[in-house]
């Protein structure tokens, strides 16, 4: 879903090429390991968003000595599948995988700000209560004197808290552009 968004976000600013858009890919997104993209995935990526005419082939550049290349624009369609991507990946966040923000927030400027502060919002109320079931969780007395689960709570909390902290900074710099 992430490399879809990533390439119709993409596509939205200019009509490009797939290796053109890894190599963005990859010096954007290089900050988390977890994001990789290899040119099997890429091409399979590019080829389902075309199925679905999300993207179209415009035009094919032939280079002597060197393979062509077919370059990509997004349709209408592709448009609203990428905001629809944005909310979905929003609405759907947990302090788990807070990462999976990194390529939505790039292409904001193509949404409803006040409707991403909403689902961040949830998104805060849901995840704090979840921190504050966890701290209830281990000091439940059948696991309160057990080392090995306090050390995994103790940094579940500490790591929670820092990405709820994450969401709560990307709310607030939303708020600071409507």
């Amino acid at each position: 879903m992430l490399i879809q968004l990533f390439i119709l976000g993409i596509l939205s600013e200019n009509n490009y090429h797939p290796y053109f858009i890894k190599k963005l890919f990859t010096n954007i997104v290089d900050i988390d390991p977890s994001f990789k993209l290899s040119d099997g995935k890429l091409y399979y990526h590019f080829d389902s968003l075309e199925k679905k005419g999300y993207i179209k082939k415009i035009e094919v550049i032939h280079t002597e000595n060197r393979p062509e290349k077919s370059v990509y624009a997004i349709t209408d369609a592709g448009r609203a599948y990428m905001v629809e991507l944005i909310y979905k990946t929003f609405d759907s966040i947990n302090l788990a995988n807070v990462q999976s923000l990194y390529i939505p927030i790039l292409f904001l400027k193509y949404v409803d700000l006040k409707r991403v502060i909403g689902l961040l919002d949830q998104a805060i109320e849901r995840e704090s209560k979840r921190i504050d079931s966890i701290i209830e969780a281990g000091s439940h007395p059948s696991v309160k004197d057990v080392d090995h689960i306090q050390l995994i709570i103790r940094h579940a909390d500490r790591q929670f808290n820092e990405n709820l902290k994450w969401l709560q900074d990307i709310r607030d710099a939303i708020a600071e552009h409507i």
